[in-house]
């Protein structure tokens, strides 16, 4: 797989990371208005699924285009797109014959998708929709998306879909294991490891509370629910000792079982960004300091100006 994620260093590219513990998060997986340019290229980040059926988020590297139907065509199942499909196992929601076309007008999206909808299984259907939707989310410019159908509004798909827009978030790997009330509940958006791969998985656990940036940090430590396959990357037993934020700084301390985390295979880097991902949903915090039984640990204290991106793929 031809796939490298973002390093996290002394100037990690992240923004509005950490709330204190009072505060409330942010209802969309969080993002960044791509500001990296190599050689006329940016950062575009597209929704696909995994072998496993779980949504997984992909930073692709593409080249800088204001045309977004030329962006939402990266999620069709055709020959611009099968090496990355094949080099990194995901697969594309839009079936072999399928189009899409979009606009992004005063911050909405409008996406249109042509094919034979009664050729698709219920399942197949919501994957389009949620995968189309997410990535429409993430178009330059858009605030929300509305969905038209071989060029014609529809209510409800052929399985009962709905698809009366316009949408304004997308939640992803719907986690009811704390709290099954989805209409009533608030959600926390945790990143997880994916279970045949190293790719982080957002899954947006609801709870019956807003939850507050300890709140997150511990569900995260909780790891997937039990009929999850999805895998925790905190060393098990790992707890948060306290978390505070004090003038900008924001200070998470663990229990010591989290010391083991850092001799994995890649020193602990997805453990950590699973906590940066997990944490950006909040705000208001200049600098983060991850701190073991009250000790800093070795490279454990970082500036954060913006979102990084869950995946990171080359072209």
């Amino acid at each position: 797989m031809k796939k490298r994620f973002v390093c996290i260093v002394l100037t990690v590219v992240l923004a509005a990371l950490l709330l204190s513990a009072c505060g409330g998060p942010k209802l969309v997986p969080p993002r960044e208005e791509i500001p990296t340019q190599i050689l006329g290229t940016v950062l575009q980040e597209f929704v696909y699924t995994d072998t496993n059926g779980y949504y997984i988020p992909a930073a692709r590297r593409v080249a800088r285009t204001d045309d977004p139907t030329a962006l939402m065509r990266r999620l069709c199942n055709d020959e611009p797109n099968l090496r990355f499909l094949a080099e990194t196992g995901l697969h594309a929601p839009l079936p072999q014959g399928f189009d899409v076309s979009a606009a992004v007008n005063a911050g909405e999206a409008v996406i249109d998708i042509k094919g034979d909808w009664s050729t698709l299984t219920d399942a197949q259907e919501r994957t389009l929709v949620r995968c189309v939707v997410g990535t429409g989310l993430m178009l330059p410019g858009a605030d929300s998306v509305r969905l038209t159908f071989n060029g014609t509004r529809v209510l409800h798909l052929t399985h009962g879909t709905n698809v009366n827009g316009p949408f304004r978030n997308m939640s992803l790997n719907v986690d009811t294991s704390q709290y099954d009330d989805v209409g009533r509940g608030t959600p926390v958006i945790l990143y997880f490891g994916a279970p045949e791969s190293d790719l982080l998985v957002p899954v947006s656990r609801f709870l019956q509370n807003p939850p507050t940036l300890q709140v997150a940090i511990s569900q995260l430590c909780r790891g997937p629910s039990n009929n999850s396959a999805l895998n925790s990357l905190f060393p098990e037993g790992t707890v948060i000792r306290y978390c505070e934020l004090v003038d900008g700084v924001a200070t998470v301390d663990f229990s010591s079982e989290f010391v083991s985390a850092m001799g994995q295979d890649d020193g602990g880097m997805q453990c950590i960004r699973s906590i940066m991902l997990t944490c950006a949903q909040f705000q208001n915090v200049d600098r983060v300091h991850l701190r073991v039984e009250g000790e800093a640990l070795e490279a454990m204290d970082w500036n954060m100006a913006a979102v990084t991106f869950a995946n990171e793929f080359g072209e």
